[in-house]
């Protein structure tokens, strides 16, 4: 087991330094350009693009820097902790009471990684272009959480940390009759519920700093890319949360299952994240709601 732990740590590294070589190539820093452009419904002009484009490639490449770095940091030691597991499983050895959560690491460390990555990157940014002097854009109205996420992709977040995480924990530590596996499962659920409700707070913490910070532009389609990238990032935060509750729903529920429904929890939690993530154009969602377009009825109103 330590030589595969070994391997993919090996592999993860690898497949991130041929990501960040890709991303420095001029052919594909326009492309990864223009794919964004599509998905965030944004046009590209000259004076924008090598701003932007440089944005987008610090994205990817601090995402990555997340992503791999709490992997390198963190899996190790679980690498040693579950060779420890099997090395001493033939031994009567008894797991330790956060087993189940020990479990969830690789899923949710690299997740965390790069969610804390990007959020401070965006902070920096921002107080960067603000150091600079000269003319800014100025806007009308002040945006708010519901303009840059979806309030189907808020109150859900809100629901499972809040609501269906606590619920699913209460019925598989008071519906489990037998005594040693509630004793081994009822800790890790407890403080897995704990940990989610403390990540969704600190996606709200998270969320209202980022609403904080201005955001100076020169013109505006950069700040209409400001938006997007924000946008993007509070999203991902948000259905961070969704899906880090789900997992630890899913664990929950499959010990209180037949083995004949055991997958029934992991497609329940993908269909509601394939519900959150892709119905209604969510990536769009600030476009519409900060940038109409002139046709838009609402504006077509408020200029007759």
């Amino acid at each position: 087991m330590a030589i595969f732990f070994s391997a993919c740590l090996v592999a993860l590294v690898l497949v991130a330094i041929g990501r960040w070589w890709w991303l420095g190539r001029p052919g594909k820093t326009l492309q990864l350009l223009h794919k964004a452009a599509r998905d965030l419904d944004l046009s590209v002009d000259p004076v924008n693009a090598a701003p932007v484009a440089a944005r987008l490639v610090r994205r990817e490449r601090a995402a990555l820097v997340g992503h791999v770095g709490a992997c390198l940091v963190v899996l190790p030691f679980y690498a040693l902790y579950m060779v420890h597991v099997t090395n001493n499983s033939a031994h009567h050895f008894r797991p330790p009471s956060l087993f189940l959560l020990i479990l969830m690491v690789p899923y949710v460390t690299p997740m965390l990684g790069r969610q804390a990555v990007l959020a401070g990157l965006l902070v920096r940014e921002a107080h960067r272009r603000g150091a600079h002097r000269g003319p800014r854009v100025a806007r009308a109205v002040v945006p708010h959480l519901s303009d840059y996420v979806r309030p189907l992709e808020i109150w859900a977040a809100r629901f499972i940390a809040l609501a269906v995480v606590p619920a699913a924990v209460l019925g598989a530590v008071f519906g489990d009759t037998d005594a040693k596996t509630s004793a081994l499962v009822a800790p890790s659920l407890v403080v897995g519920a704990a940990i989610v409700a403390a990540v969704w707070a600190l996606a709200e913490l998270t969320a209202r700093r980022l609403l904080e910070v201005g955001q100076p532009a020169d013109n505006p389609i950069e700040l209409a890319w400001d938006d997007a990238l924000r946008s993007r990032q509070l999203r991902e935060l948000f259905l961070f949360v969704s899906a880090f509750g789900l997992l630890l729903t899913m664990f929950s529920a499959l010990g209180e299952l037949p083995d004949s429904l055991t997958m029934v929890p992991f497609l329940c939690a993908l269909a509601v994240l394939g519900l959150l993530g892709l119905v209604g154009k969510p990536a769009s969602h600030y476009r519409r709601r900060l940038w109409p377009a002139p046709t838009d009825r609402r504006q077509a109103r408020a200029t007759a």
